[in-house]
């Protein structure tokens, strides 16, 4: 929940939308309020049914490729790592697309 509000809501605003997977990090107190507040529409994927979710599951596995050699020796330095990863990940073209993830989005380079 703060990660979202921190890294996504304090930059872009409320999304309208947010496809999730189905997880119980999804369920409860913040994302009712997302829903509700924001008037952000929660979609979520079928449990059967993966290929529903898989550019997402596709960037999270090339973000573990990339913390795979990391040496994270506490929890500060797991963010910086995840951050540094997420932010390669967002900014090299995708080969389907060409654009990077982040010129998908905003239209313009990070």
């Amino acid at each position: 929940a703060e990660l979202f509000r921190d890294c996504w809501y304090r930059y872009f605003g409320a999304p309208l939308a947010v496809l999730v997977d189905g997880g119980t990090e999804f369920k409860g107190e913040f994302f009712d309020l997302v829903q509700k507040c924001w008037k952000c529409r929660l979609y979520v994927t079928a449990p059967s049914r993966p290929q529903g979710n898989g550019v997402n599951e596709s960037s999270h596995r090339g973000i573990s490729k990339a913390l795979h050699g990391a040496d994270v020796r506490s929890g500060s330095e797991l963010r910086e790592a995840v951050s540094s990863a997420v932010l390669a990940h967002n900014n090299i073209p995708h080969p389907a697309t060409g654009l990077a993830p982040v010129m998908a989005l905003i239209g313009a380079d990070a």
